[in-house]
């Protein structure tokens, strides 16, 4: 992570000293770097962090836990041979000072308790004891490498424009593959100094448009990773560790005699972490950033935003906020899947009502994104998953729709629908690629939107079937405005606003071939990225259905 982190700093100061046309090919070449250097962590650490310690949880309902004693901390196992050591990283010589707590532990849990720990010998993977390489991480880190070259791509060679996307991915792989509270705090908060300028340096529209449409996005995310802020010191001072695994641990010693004022104390905390999360998704009613920063936002900007930024959100709830407040999860429970079933009816009248062609893909991304908000706070395992996946699917769709919105705006600089009509004739690889991706966006069978929508369906019906019912009423929406969007732009006469057209250059077509690719290919074989959420990624799931 550091050498991502150092070679990006690098490559922004070149930028700024040399603004040459080759800003592209240098930003593009990092960004393969980063995508290289994570498959070498992925091959590194096919015992990594978080993996061993949760192996058991898929099969055994007395699954293995990492107790956190005494300060004394053994976090992971990157060897099969276990190492101790303390807060300070030192080695500990003898550990039945431990025992007792781990006894304790097993006795008063029932489970069978390990502590693993890191052979830190090899000063090469010395800072992979701060980060977490579970599935969910793989996940995410896996679709950040994956669109962030593209959007570079699609960036014109504007030197401010790829600087930005590469700030964007290290602060975002930093995010994804922290364990310490603040550390996430800082890099989610973090991501916003880049994404500002994206909208309201490099956006479309006029210097107002554009610096309302950056200050209300500020303005919102500022808000919620405040109330953010406020909780995780709340719950520092309440549990006394800013370490994900020690914060999931110390749910078992919670009693459930404490006073009224420190289980109120976790609830508010929840909801103000819930808030900021929510507003990153987003949910009904903190969405209305979304659809303006969309439409101002230049085409790489709106790629970043739909496939990445929003699944901070999601990530978000998956990894810090449901596994430490359990208690809270289940409270409030049934308002979180009212607000995500009356978000997703919402957006999707809004979409039949838009006229501005970014703003109906925008709105569609608030769909998607509750679906996902639902599944995870269902309590069904398979739900869970799939809402992983519909995430990992969406980023790829999103960001394929709006780099098409993008080539659209380019040529015509509109993106009024009224404008547009009977592309087909004159565009035709155009109208095949949004074609694709309009079905796979109405979660269409042979693409990557059927295996999540289907899979989420499946898992919520068994244990929430009304709210299902009405979920899949939405779905019906859903495509009906994917469907009428493709007809609208692609058949009918031609448009007499319109006399020049220009199909797809070799490089659109590239970009586009790349994505469709994924789309396709998830789903004809989903396990490819099923497999790491069934054997790597059981630290979620062990949380939720212990």
């Amino acid at each position: 992570m550091g050498i991502i982190l150092t070679t990006s700093v690098v490559i922004l100061g070149i930028y700024g000293i040399t603004k040459s046309k080759t800003a592209e090919t240098i930003g593009l070449a990092t960004s393969l770097g980063a995508l290289l250097w994570f498959m070498v962590l992925l091959v590194a650490t096919n015992k990594g962090p978080g993996m061993a310690i949760y192996s058991e949880i898929g099969n055994d309902p007395k699954a293995t836990f990492l107790p956190d004693q005494a300060d004394q901390l053994s976090l992971f196992s990157l060897s099969s041979t276990p190492v101790y050591y303390t807060d300070n990283l030192e080695p500990i010589p003898n550990t039945t000072n431990m025992a007792s707590g781990v006894e304790a532990f097993s006795e008063a849990t029932g489970y069978n308790v390990k502590l693993p720990g890191v052979d830190l010998s090899n000063s090469v993977l010395h800072f992979l004891a701060d980060i977490n390489l579970d599935g969910l991480s793989l996940v995410f880190l896996a679709l950040t490498v994956i669109i962030t070259p593209i959007a570079i791509l699609a960036a014109e060679t504007r030197t401010e424009m790829i600087s930005s996307l590469l700030a964007v991915e290290a602060l975002l792989m930093g995010a994804f593959v922290t364990l310490d509270s603040i550390s996430f705090y800082a890099l989610f908060e973090s991501t916003l100094i880049p994404m500002f300028f994206l909208i309201g340096a490099t956006g479309s529209g006029v210097s107002r448009i554009r610096s309302s449409a950056a200050t209300r996005f500020f303005l919102y995310t500022l808000g919620g990773s405040v109330l953010m802020l406020l909780a995780l010191i709340a719950l520092y001072l309440d549990r006394g560790t800013t370490n994900w695994f020690s914060l999931v641990l110390s749910c078992n010693n919670i009693s459930y005699n404490e006073s009224s004022g420190a289980e109120v104390g976790r609830l508010v905390s929840f909801l103000f972490i819930f808030i900021a999360f929510a507003v990153k998704v987003p949910m009904i009613p903190v969405h209305l950033w979304l659809p303006e920063a969309h439409t101002i936002a230049p085409t790489p900007g709106s790629m970043i935003l739909a496939s990445l930024l929003l699944k901070l959100g999601g990530y978000g709830i998956l990894r810090w906020l449901i596994p430490i407040f359990p208690e809270a999860f289940l409270y409030f429970q049934p308002f979180i899947l009212t607000l995500s079933v009356v978000s997703q009816i919402y957006a999707c009248g809004s979409c039949l009502r838009q006229i501005d062609i970014k703003r109906i893909i925008a709105y569609s991304s608030i769909v998607h994104m509750n679906g996902c908000i639902f599944a995870i706070f269902s309590l069904s395992f398979l739900a869970l998953k799939a809402a992983i996946f519909e995430m990992f699917s969406h980023g790829v769709i999103s960001a394929a729709l709006f780099f098409l919105i993008g080539v659209l705006y380019s040529r015509y600089k509109t993106r009024t629908l009224t404008y547009y009509r009977g592309l087909s004739m004159f565009m035709p690889l155009f109208s095949t690629f949004f074609f694709i991706f309009i079905l796979a966006n109405s979660a269409v069978p042979l693409t990557s939107g059927f295996v999540g929508e289907f899979l989420m369906l499946a898992g919520t019906m068994s244990v929430k079937p009304v709210l299902t019912f009405i979920i899949s009423i939405s779905m019906i929406a859903n495509a009906a405005y994917n469907i009428w969007l493709f007809n609208r732009l692609c058949f009918g006469e031609s448009t007499p606003y319109i006399t020049l057209f220009k199909d797809l250059t070799y490089k659109e077509f590239s970009i586009l071939a790349v994505l469709a690719t994924y789309t396709i290919l998830l789903g004809l074989c989903p396990n490819s990225v099923l497999y790491f959420l069934d054997t790597r990624h059981h630290a979620i799931g062990s949380a939720l259905f212990l």
